[in-house]
């Protein structure tokens, strides 16, 4: 299995925290990318705005790229 360098896609953790009470679930790296394909699609049909906003994937994409460029130019970049 092939595995991306940000994310294994593999296995997938959500612990919900409350006073009395702790849930941990567990998703397969398909079963995750599924719910959230699932959630996209019906915040369109619904035209209701996403969990996770664009902006947020666009922040990361930006945020990964700057990784990239202080790997391959070994320097440190400010944020």
């Amino acid at each position: 299995m092939k595995h991306s360098l940000a994310n294994d896609y593999y296995q997938h953790r959500l612990t919900i925290k409350r006073k009395n009470s702790n849930r941990r679930t567990e998703y397969s790296g398909k079963e995750a990318i599924a719910l959230e394909m699932n959630h996209l699609s019906e915040s369109i049909i619904t035209n209701k705005q996403p969990k996770t906003p664009g902006k947020e994937g666009l922040q990361d994409v930006r945020l990964m790229q700057l990784i990239y460029q202080a790997v391959h130019t070994d320097k440190t970049i400010k944020v």
